[in-house]
């Protein structure tokens, strides 16, 4: 088992948790670093408002896991009115000091490291995969997900990542930007049955 485990450098709890025993859930999901707060800009966009909702007091024990798919380089428009990309919007998002931040991605794996700004959209959407993964890197107490699509290019189940995130306690909490309904009611039953919260991009 310890030879599989660091063939698949995934974390030993999240094998016993059901995770696929010939994915590498790290393909997808990379940590990355963020500028200091007060050199970013504020929330001039309903995006970014709705992502500061998410955690208002700026708490520890937090973890931010971004969708950084290919459609995440669509455009929405800001507070003004101007166009601007939804990838471009977390580039800009001023997260707190100490925040743990993850993006991920079809591609978006052996990344750690590289700062937010240099990351790019591209690939499909394995969120559920990404979430389990991050909860196995350190014990947080809420993992806040933000996607604009379905899952897609998945490694596990539904039932895996309610199951691992109620055993050890995770919220899970979702800012949804312009998901389809079907998916709206996935995340939904996730955040509820975790006792998360959806934030709805107004």
């Amino acid at each position: 088992m310890k030879s599989l485990v660091a063939k698949l450098m995934v974390p030993a709890s999240l094998l016993a948790a059901g995770l696929c025993m010939s994915c590498r859930a790290e393909d997808y999901v990379s940590k990355v670093v963020v500028p200091v707060p007060g050199l970013m800009e504020a929330y001039d966009n309903p995006v970014a408002e709705a992502l500061h909702k998410a955690n208002p007091d700026k708490k520890a024990g937090v973890a931010y896991l971004l969708d950084i798919s290919g459609s995440m380089s669509d455009v929405i428009k800001d507070n003004k009115g101007e166009d601007v990309r939804k990838i471009d919007v977390l580039k800009k998002f001023p997260f707190p000091v100490g925040a743990d931040v993850y993006v991920f991605s079809g591609c978006a794996g052996g990344k750690d490291g590289m700062f937010i700004e240099d990351v790019k959209a591209d690939c499909g959407t394995p969120m559920l995969t990404s979430i389990n993964y991050v909860m196995g890197k350190k014990p947080y107490e809420k993992v806040i997900t933000l996607t604009d699509g379905a899952n897609n290019e998945e490694l596990v189940s539904t039932r895996t990542v309610l199951d691992y995130a109620k055993q050890n306690g995770v919220k899970l909490s979702f800012v949804p930007v312009g998901v389809s309904t079907s998916t709206q009611l996935d995340l939904e039953r996730i955040a509820q049955s975790t006792g998360g919260e959806m934030i709805p991009v107004e």
